[in-house]
């Protein structure tokens, strides 16, 4: 039995790359854009509304990682490698930088 080995970068969706989310995303805003983080995706989260919430002019500096659900999140911090895929209900948010979006 042989196993195949292929390069990331040949799975992802044309025009598209792995990008990593918001750097500093400041305080918690009630009204804000939901991210993800490592922590989140450790522990499954997939509620959307217990995820933090950052200002929309932050998070609209990083529209490469705003979800659109179905995307593969894996963790690049912490517990390296933990992933989930984005459930349509994360629609809209966005990512930490301890997290990549692979489309």
């Amino acid at each position: 039995m042989t196993s195949e080995s292929i390069p990331l970068g040949q799975l992802i969706r044309d025009g598209t790359r792995i990008s990593y989310g918001i750097v500093q995303p400041g305080m918690h805003v009630e009204e804000g854009v939901k991210f993800v983080q490592a922590q989140d995706i450790a522990a499954a989260n997939t509620d959307v509304n217990s995820l933090s919430s950052v200002e929309p002019e932050i998070a609209a500096g990083y529209p490469r990682t705003q979800l659109e659900g179905g995307e593969l999140l894996v963790t690049v911090v912490g517990v390296i490698g933990g992933s989930i895929i984005a459930p349509p209900e994360f629609a809209g948010a966005n990512v930490s930088r301890s997290v990549a979006v692979i489309r």
